[in-house]
């Protein structure tokens, strides 16, 4: 539950640190028995509550993982249906086309040439999209990154590329293997059979803007002899609670104003004391620098040294908790900070293997110089780089001043964090953080993804691996000539770059497929209401067999994705804050939120 409100003391004198009310709501997302979940909530600082268990049955007395992944599906289904349909409804009430058709409950009832409407789970099939990924199979899993792939001399990554392929409104050029005379079809499947989906003539079926899981409404009719169905209407599930916004099931589009100047909430404008919530991702810790590279100026404006210094990122990483106690403030503007919310990526890039291999060589031949005892390989190896267990204690050292600074903070695990791999992604264990941990009540160890009521607002979000992997299978077409027009969308233009490092034909005219950006995807997965659409098809989750925990039973408050490139905002027409944290690691920046009117600024820990 919430904690007590704390005093800092600072130069300016004592200060109380600002409180917010705070009640963890992502039970929901802890996958483990009965008896565990007792246990990890109170461990977790939580209070212990009862947690049903989406594997159904003794987890003791059959393994989960032995269940097919249809079942995750088939709930998701069942729990999307009524709301596509009431969205079909709700804009079949101004469409006489809409009237007329029918309500068919399975794929398999529907009849030729009669207007229907049916409820199911989009399948995308993309001939770009490669049969196997080996990265998760080959030392590439060393190098692999929220956004793309790490180079081994830049902590930048490259920007991922989509697997799109070629349609009537462009041509695909980031696929691995495009192909403008195969595109992708569209299919729509239940638990009887499935459908290939054809646009009728009036672009109202977007190919590009679906992925592989996404549950929808489709009215249109079979055509007589094809065994396809001309689509006229598209129809996303709707929030229980949006029934008054009409436009709340269209297919999301591009924003131009997503970078656009948002309300600075600082100490100038604050509104009656109200607290405020540090939202921070990749942290790296374990990490030897801040930046690497030929880049030599970051996101936020400030110069950075291509040879930047080792340790300058423990040195940023100082300087925010130096930020919350008050020390490098007279102001103490760190004491609005109620909550520290840390978003994945706490744990840095592990090491290539080739390098954990050579070490491992050399300490196993050091042990046998030392006739097995090993007395002196223990203190050679005490500061290695190398050391597998360096990032946990160091991200425990962290959380730990944090903590001891009187800060409540929640951690939420990442990728690369030493937890399970499927989503969702269990708390870390407290044997990890034994400094940490023993901050009763102060460190709150969720799963990934996170959520939360705090001071009132639903908050909702995850380390961003899920808006990463939803990127690669949706597309946005846009004008070359544009691109180079625009400043911010010529950055992602280097998503056309080809392996040779040179632009593939960067200045012919025309338009080109792009992955969309990570705040429009992060606003298609609430269209969606569903956080992770592409699992357990290319995200790997659980196999939850009573229910789908990632379907978004209400709109949030707040919705953040961690380990984005850039810092980026926006608030929908339903209302919700989006935010994508940009990552500390790359960026040194984190964002501040006002918990009572969400408005939000950046700020940036320059060593330099």
């Amino acid at each position: 539950m919430s904690s007590s409100t704390t005093t800092c003391n600072s130069t300016a004198g004592s200060t109380t640190r600002a409180y917010a009310t705070f009640t963890p709501t992502w039970q929901r997302f802890t996958i483990t028995d009965g008896t565990a979940s007792t246990s990890s909530t109170k461990s977790s600082g939580t209070s212990p509550r009862s947690v049903s268990n989406p594997n159904g049955g003794d987890a003791a007395s059959a393994n989960p993982y032995l269940r097919q992944y249809s079942h995750v599906y088939s709930r998701r289904l069942a729990a999307l249906r009524d709301r596509c349909l009431d969205a079909a409804k709700k804009n079949g009430s101004s469409s006489s086309a809409a009237k007329e058709a029918k309500l068919v409950g399975r794929i398999l009832e529907l009849q030729e040439d009669q207007p229907s409407t049916i409820v199911g789970t989009v399948a995308k099939e993309m001939p770009a999209r490669p049969a196997v990924d080996t990265g998760y199979h080959s030392s590439a899993i060393t190098a692999s990154s929220y956004l793309g792939t790490v180079d081994a001399r830049d902590l930048y990554v490259d920007p991922l590329g989509t697997y799109c392929s070629a349609s009537s409104t462009g041509t695909a050029k980031n696929g691995p293997a495009d192909d403008s005379n195969n595109p992708d079809k569209l299919y729509l499947e239940d638990e009887s059979g499935r459908i290939e989906l054809v646009d009728n003539g009036s672009n109202v079926l977007n190919g590009h803007a679906l992925a592989t899981g996404v549950v929808v409404a489709v009215t249109g009719s079979v055509k007589e002899g094809t065994g396809t169905m001309i689509v006229t209407s598209v129809h996303l599930p709707q929030f229980p609670d949006a029934a008054a916004h009409d436009d709340n099931d269209k297919m999301p589009e591009a924003d131009s104003s997503a970078s656009s100047t948002v309300k600075m909430a600082g100490p100038g404008n604050d509104v009656d004391g109200a607290p405020y919530l540090l939202l921070i991702s990749g942290l790296g810790c374990g990490s030897s620098n801040f930046v690497v590279g030929d880049r030599t100026e970051n996101p936020a404006g400030t110069a950075a040294a291509a040879d930047a210094p080792e340790g300058s990122l423990d040195l940023r990483r100082d300087m925010v908790l130096d930020y919350l106690a008050g020390h490098s403030d007279p102001h103490h503007d760190g004491a609005r900070v109620a909550r520290v919310i840390v978003a994945g990526g706490g744990c840095a890039t592990p090491q290539v293997l080739a390098e954990l291999a050579n070490a491992t060589k050399t300490t196993s031949s050091s042990v046998v110089s030392g006739n097995g005892k090993g007395g002196g390989v223990k203190n050679s190896n005490a500061s290695s780089p190398n050391d597998p267990s360096l990032p946990i204690k160091e991200l425990d050292l962290f959380l730990s001043e944090l903590c001891a600074s009187g800060i409540p903070v929640d951690y939420v695990p990442g990728l690369h964090d030493p937890t399970t791999a499927v989503w969702p992604q269990r708390p870390l264990h407290p044997c990890l953080l034994p400094k940490s941990s023993t901050f009763e009540g102060m460190l709150h160890r969720s799963p990934n993804p996170y959520e939360a009521t705090i001071g009132g607002k639903v908050v909702l979000g995850t380390d961003g691996r899920n808006v990463a992997d939803l990127r690669r299978y949706m597309a946005t077409v846009v004008e070359e000539g544009e691109r180079e027009d625009d400043e911010d969308k010529k950055d992602e233009s280097s998503m056309d770059v080809d392996d040779d490092g040179g632009k593939g034909e960067g200045n012919e005219k025309g338009p080109v497929l792009v992955p969309p950006t990570a705040l429009e995807t992060m606003e298609s997965t609430i269209c969606f209401a569903h956080i992770a659409p592409t699992g357990p098809d290319s995200l790997p989750t659980y196999p939850a067999f009573e229910h789908d925990p990632f379907v978004m039973e209400e709109k949030p408050d707040l919705y953040f994705a961690g380990n984005c490139d850039k810092y980026s905002t926006k608030i929908t027409d339903d209302g919700t804050r989006l935010i994508c944290i940009p990552s500390f690691d790359r960026t040194g920046q984190a964002v501040l939120v006002n918990v009572k009117t969400l408005d939000c600024e950046v700020i940036s820990f320059v060593d330099a």
